[in-house]
């Protein structure tokens, strides 16, 4: 994963929800060097995702050691971005913890800007296509509320599949709005007109959509993850 600017890095956080690392933040902002710092900001992006949004472990853990590499940082006991990072690694969950937690994930309709966000970051990093995530409708393939068509998911499947990222998409507003909750069979030419290569590859590799394809789709998303959230040093 590429750094982004401060200022987006900084939205990226707000957005995540999470309030632990700004202690240590605020202290590193006075030892570091800014290419240092602007570094930092990048890693705690990254850790933040990995074991905050992904893997929703205790935040209470992170909190004390990010209060006590800031009581550090303030006193003079460790200064360098590699001493910090180092101190984090007991909460920088590894790539098979990461990968694993991926490729379960679900995410409810209060998530969504975090949704678009993730889909976007994965589309850099597989095409090289940078998108605009908020131009985009996050399309739930099988539909939220399906209709006629979607026989092949029982209530069970229905209840576990629509909400994982594996069963979402970016789409263009106009061609979302046409997609609606029709059945795959008819919903795929659809999808295939899209210019998000994420989206159109899936509909084009995928000939039905079952809860088989969806964990299939949502694996490969999750290796595709673990190359763009990841901290070379902590890997």
């Amino acid at each position: 994963m590429q750094s982004a600017q401060p200022r987006e890095e900084t939205q990226t956080l707000l957005k995540f929800g999470v309030r632990q690392p700004y202690p240590m933040l605020m202290a590193a902002r006075r030892s570091l060097k800014e290419p240092d710092f602007e570094k930092l900001l990048h890693c705690i992006v990254v850790l933040t995702f990995r074991y905050n949004v992904i893997g929703m472990q205790n935040p209470s853990e992170q909190e004390r050691i990010y209060n006590e590499t800031a009581f550090k940082l303030y006193n003079g006991e460790i200064s360098g971005l590699r001493e910090i990072l180092n101190r984090l690694r007991p909460v920088y969950p590894g790539d098979k913890q990461f990968k694993a937690a991926f490729a379960v994930k679900s995410f409810n309709n209060t998530q969504n800007r975090i949704v678009r966000y993730i889909l976007a970051m994965l589309e850099k990093q597989q095409s090289g296509t940078a998108i605009e995530e908020d131009g985009y409708t996050l399309e739930h393939i099988l539909p939220q509320k399906p209709n006629e068509g979607w026989e092949n998911f029982t209530d069970m499947d229905l209840e576990t599949c629509v909400d994982r990222i594996g069963n979402m998409a970016l789409l263009e507003k106009e061609i979302n709005k046409d997609a609606g909750s029709l059945p795959y069979s008819k919903k795929r030419s659809r999808l295939i007109k899209s210019a998000v290569p994420l989206t159109r590859q899936m509909a084009e590799k995928y000939e039905e959509w079952t809860p088989e394809k969806i964990a299939a789709r949502q694996r490969e998303l999750a290796r595709i993850a673990t190359t763009v959230w990841r901290i070379d040093q902590l890997s």
